[in-house]
């Protein structure tokens, strides 16, 4: 029978004297951030924006009303000549100029809005792929380690790496089926709805949100099979070396049959998580504690206006804070590493039960909820899938 309480005890002491698969663990977890920043300033003079001002301004009443007031005067700009007014001519010249010039440079520009435009989008769609690359490597490698680990196998860096080049082809794929699958339920269940609401028909809009209730109570059973479901999927990629279709189905297969225990599974691994949370608060609170006195000083200096002080002060925060600042980032990743690994064990254990590849149970997955199995004297079997002693 599979025992909880001794997977989570073997799999934190596991976790704990593995350290190498702390780093597959970050690179599964983090992958790559990227940030795209763009921007600009414009600057221009008072006189420059008051030049502006009133060509607009011109140009505006120019384009309203033909006749202007001047010196009491009322004057058709499109009546007169350049020998009676020649400097209203020559404020429609600027004017035509002007706005001719702007549309030719808006002409002009169109294409490299449109290039840069692209360009933007492919780095995005690449950089997504390299981390969704990234973390399938990382996560077959992490696996393949872990069952090395549980089959007492000795590992090394390169026998982790081989791990993830054999399996990250169909990891990835995995991940990319999954990801477009999701993204067409989501598009679908959410967009329909949306536009039965948006025609102002009142039996359209019964008809939406009955649409729209059945869509999200459809979403949460497809990512409650898929997240659960995928736990096996992945292993049946990396150890067992499936088709990614095939461990889809296999996996999500796999998981209905046996719910009941993976769930009490997964409720464990939540109320471990919640531990490591305290205690991740905790070292939060006590550096930010750490840091709100150490700026007692310093508010002390800054009102004391000592410049000497301030430096020596300055110099302290830059000694004590830089540190204090690596340590905590050394420290959150580490636990990060660990509770990753931690978890990766676990449900590794579960798989391993699951078939039959651990003592206590046979192969092929037993439904919990189902009736135990026939007993015969070449298998014999108990309910619940735990081989007779």
């Amino acid at each position: 029978m599979f025992s909880v309480t001794d997977t989570i005890r073997e799999s934190l002491r596991l976790a704990w004297q593995h350290k190498i698969l702390w780093v597959f663990a970050l690179l599964l977890v983090s992958g790559l951030n990227g940030n795209f920043n763009s921007g600009g300033s414009n600057s221009s003079s008072s006189s420059d924006e008051s030049t502006q001002d009133k060509e607009q301004k011109i140009q505006t009443n120019s384009s309203s009303n033909s006749v202007i007031n001047i010196n009491g005067q009322e004057l058709d700009i499109n009546n007169t000549t350049e020998q009676g007014f020649p400097y209203v001519q020559e404020i429609k010249e600027i004017t035509s100029k002007y706005s001719s010039l702007k549309d030719e440079s808006l002409n002009k520009s169109i294409p490299y809005i449109v290039f840069v435009a692209i360009s933007f989008l492919v780095l995005i769609i690449l950089s997504v792929g390299f981390v969704m690359f990234l973390q399938s490597w990382a996560t077959g490698a992490l696996i393949g380690g872990i069952d090395d680990v549980l089959n007492n196998k000795p590992y090394t860096l390169f026998s982790l790496a081989n791990w993830g080049r054999k399996s990250v082809r169909q990891l990835f794929k995995y991940n990319l089926y999954v990801a477009i699958i999701s993204f067409v339920i989501i598009l679908f269940g959410l967009i329909i709805p949306i536009v039965m609401f948006a025609t102002g028909n009142t039996a359209l809009e019964i008809i939406g949100g009955i649409t729209l209730f059945v869509a999200v109570i459809g979403m949460i059973i497809f990512f409650y099979f898929i997240g659960f479901g995928g736990q096996f999927a992945v292993r049946f990629i990396v150890i067992n070396g499936e088709n990614y279709k095939t461990a889809f189905k296999n996996g999500i297969e796999t998981f209905k049959k046996n719910m009941g225990v993976t769930l009490k599974l997964v409720l464990a691994n939540c109320l471990v998580g919640c531990v490591f949370m305290i205690i991740i608060g905790a070292i939060l609170i006590g550096v930010v504690g750490g840091v709100a006195i150490g700026l007692v000083p310093a508010i002390i200096v800054a009102v004391a206006n000592s410049p000497v002080l301030m430096i020596v002060f300055g110099i302290l925060g830059i000694v004590i804070g830089v540190p204090l600042l690596i340590g905590f980032m050394v420290v959150m990743s580490g636990v990060s590493g660990f509770t990753t690994t931690y978890t990766m064990f676990t449900y590794h254990k579960l798989y391993r039960f699951v078939m039959g590849i651990d003592k206590g149970r046979v192969k092929d997955t037993v439904d919990v909820f189902g009736t135990p199995p026939i007993s015969t004297p070449e298998n014999k079997v108990t309910q619940g899938g735990q081989n007779a002693e």
